[in-house]
């Protein structure tokens, strides 16, 4: 009888701790997909550049953000990977979407009345349009 029960005592242990297992993967898989969304940012301006680290920094390519993002391989080369979006930014108000030739990287701008231009993130988040930085 001893037996009997320690080997249905064992078995519910075993039982036990394959559903707290199960239950713990389930809770991880789900804290898995929660950070995904969380970390995955919409823009309505995305960068249209990957540069390079390491000896390959002044490498760029192009790739359009929009629904492709950068990595670099293991000796810095820049690559364009599809999969989620890259880095952006928002632009509100009179602000429209441009991009710096070189880097590729999006800036908001606009032209006031006296054709002065206007550059920058522009109140990103607080829809403040008075905060971009001056260009003359």
């Amino acid at each position: 009888w001893l037996c009997l029960i320690l080997s249905i005592f064992d078995r519910s242990i075993i039982t036990s701790n394959e559903k707290t297992h199960t239950a713990t993967m389930k809770l991880e898989a789900v804290a898995t997909i929660l950070a995904l969304v969380v970390s995955v940012t919409c823009y309505d301006c995305y960068n249209q550049k990957c540069q390079g680290t390491g000896s390959y920094i002044t490498t760029y390519i192009s790739c359009d953000q929009s629904y492709q993002h950068c990595v670099t391989d293991r000796n810095g080369y820049p690559e364009c990977e599809y999969g989620y979006s890259g880095n952006g930014i928002n632009c509100y108000g009179n602000y429209y979407c441009s991009y710096y030739d070189y880097s590729g990287d999006a800036y908001c701008s606009y032209y006031d009345s006296n054709d002065t231009i206007y550059i920058g993130q522009c109140g990103v988040g607080s829809g403040d349009t008075d905060s971009c930085p001056l260009l003359l």
